[in-house]
């Protein structure tokens, strides 16, 4: 990390710094304009001199305590994140039981061609996606009016990446029950869903990239599911489905 925000120190034209997620929660993402609000102009623009402002810390005491109050923050959200993060596994063994052995197969094979398979997949996003609203306790007037509307939401990718996980879980047949590793699992999938809304992704993580690729192709194959009058359409198959490997 220490490397990273070096070398971006280098390049501070480059450096975009984005808002706090909550302000995304509630809003429809449809446009560029609308990516580009996610954008925080100010702290992008003043990267430069908070990295310079950070490495001069050690000698200075005032800074280092306004850096401690910070860490003991992040420490915090870390601590509430991981007592409520332990639902997963639950969540992903009751799943399972929705699906036959020939649609767990197919998710296994990376092809998801059965209409069946799909729809499964894409139920299960929509229950984790109002159990997100539920959560963060978005109004109903905030939330998605239509099903085909949902995907311009941030919460709702963010549950497209938490089935991402969940088919991650059923190729490798196990995810990890420690703390640390499921917030971290979290976190990459924040990552991955922010992400979607932008070109790419760069990272060294292949579970982030491998998120982000699959996302992207689901987003586009519920967003044609839902758009359909009945859903009794014929999906062109996901071709190269490519969940990570441990």
């Amino acid at each position: 990390i220490v490397e990273s925000f070096r070398i971006a120190r280098k390049y501070p034209r480059q450096i975009l710094t984005l808002r706090a997620l909550p302000m995304s929660f509630s809003r429809q993402i449809r446009s560029a304009k609308d990516v580009r609000a996610m954008i925080d102009d100010k702290q992008s623009r003043y990267f430069p001199t908070w990295y310079d402002y950070i490495v001069k810390a050690d000698d200075n005491p005032s800074i280092m305590g306004q850096l401690r109050e910070h860490q003991a923050t992040a420490i915090n959200s870390i601590d509430h994140l991981g007592k409520d993060i332990h639902h997963l596994l639950p969540t992903f063994q009751y799943a399972k039981k929705q699906f036959n052995e020939s649609e767990i197969a197919e998710i296994k094979g990376g092809y998801l061609q059965n209409y069946s398979t799909q729809a499964k997949l894409f139920e299960l996003m929509d229950t984790i996606s109002g159990n997100l609203f539920n959560l963060v306790n978005v109004p109903m007037d905030k939330r998605p009016v239509m099903k085909a509307d949902a995907v311009h939401y941030f919460l709702h990718r963010y549950a497209i990446c938490i089935t991402v996980l969940f088919m991650t879980w059923l190729k490798q047949g196990n995810l990890s029950a420690a703390t640390d590793k499921l917030v971290n699992h979290v976190v990459d999938m924040h990552v991955a869903a922010e992400a979607t809304f932008f070109n790419g992704i760069i990272s060294a993580d292949k579970h982030v990239k491998a998120a982000y690729r699959l996302s992207r192709q689901l987003i586009g194959l519920q967003h044609g599911f839902s758009l359909s009058l009945n859903g009794e359409v014929k999906l062109k198959p996901v071709v190269g489905v490519d969940t990570p490997s441990s």
